[in-house]
């Protein structure tokens, strides 16, 4: 009987070892757009300035503020189930379950993230969500412009992806994969009702300890986050790293919750 703890850390760290991942090292922290000498102030305040834009872009502010709220929508079912359980029987009468009622709301909020963080994005470029929602448009409902943006998407993501950093593109994979994987393998372990609070809301939720809660604790939030890490890793900063961080400061927030109230 094999150790599934072992074979994927083995796994992850194996790649590693191939002399072309271990040439593309030296490049990864200018690659990644990390200061190249943390002793000097310049290079450090202009990093900051770049991917923690606090003081300089309301706008950040902002997108992090609408992030937030998949995790103040967790807390509030989590400290008050009744509360849910009653708006889900007098507003979503067809979803019977709560558990399957918060899922729906819960991916959602995760789809309405998304959506965000690509209007904040082109919003960068001086388009916002209106003019993220016109391309979208455009793109949909012009005859022959799905094929071109499809076929001009494409080849974009060729050239960029043939450019990585071979560091740089397994860190962001592995971390990806890592976290997808923990993901999944909590759906699997505990089911919808584990994974959305059934504990709270009336339900018979089976104990598990094999894996991966016998791997890390709270390995659904630190998937999420890791896969989060491995996509702007991935991206090579396009994202600012601000996001990233007060997104598993999120994730952190409702791990404590989980454990604590």
């Amino acid at each position: 009987m094999f150790d599934l703890r072992a074979v994927i850390v083995i796994g992850l760290l194996l790649p590693w070892a191939f002399p072309v991942v271990l040439d593309s090292l030296q490049d990864l922290p200018s690659t990644l757009g990390l200061p190249h000498n943390w002793d000097e102030s310049r290079s450090i305040e202009s990093f900051l300035s770049s991917h923690f834009p606090w003081s300089k872009d309301p706008s950040f502010l902002c997108l992090l503020t609408a992030l937030s709220a998949p995790h103040l929508f967790y807390f509030w079912v989590w400290t008050n189930p009744l509360g849910w359980k009653g708006l889900c029987r007098d507003f979503l009468p067809t979803l019977t379950d709560p558990c399957h009622a918060f899922a729906m709301v819960a991916y959602f909020l995760k789809l309405l993230q998304g959506l965000l963080m690509a209007a904040w994005l082109r919003g960068r470029d001086g388009g916002g969500i209106v003019g993220l929602l016109r391309d979208i448009f455009q793109a949909f409902f012009t005859p022959g412009l799905v094929k071109e943006t499809t076929i001009g998407f494409a080849s974009a993501a060729y050239k960029y992806i043939a450019g990585l950093n071979t560091a740089q593109a397994l860190l962001g994979i592995e971390l990806i994969l890592f976290g997808q994987i923990l993901n999944v393998s909590v759906y699997k372990a505990i089911g919808e009702h584990g994974v959305y609070y059934g504990c709270r809301l009336g339900k018979v939720v089976p104990w598990c300890d094999g894996f991966p809660f016998n791997f890390l604790p709270h390995p659904q939030y630190l998937g999420s986050s890791l896969s989060i890490w491995g996509v702007c890793i991935f991206l090579g900063g396009m994202i600012p790293y601000g996001v990233p961080v007060v997104m598993s400061c999120f994730y952190a927030f409702s791990s404590w919750v989980e454990a604590t109230l």
